[in-house]
């Protein structure tokens, strides 16, 4: 649907994310309608869902709390956010 964009192993973005793909435009456009906050939030609360479901389904705690971490880094991020571009 977007290419062939995938993370490598040293955790470099390739096409998928390059300046005007589908999902660069898709992903500036949720940004324009609901804020770079919201937009963090919500990626915060993907990563938490994923950390629980390898703890529930899978009982990968080590995989878990990667996810955690991530989801904790995204809110800590989305917390510094201004509300609006122009606060």
């Amino acid at each position: 649907m977007y290419g062939e964009g995938v993370i490598n192993q040293r955790g470099i973005t390739m096409a998928y994310f390059q300046e005007g793909s589908d999902a660069m435009v898709e992903l500036e456009a949720m940004i324009d309608k609901v804020g770079t906050r919201n937009v963090a939030y919500a990626v915060a609360k993907i990563c938490n869902a994923k950390a629980n479901h390898l703890e529930v389904n899978w009982q990968d705690r080590d995989t878990a709390r990667l996810w955690d971490k991530c989801s904790a880094a995204w809110n800590h991020f989305a917390a510094k956010c201004p509300t609006s571009p122009l606060d």
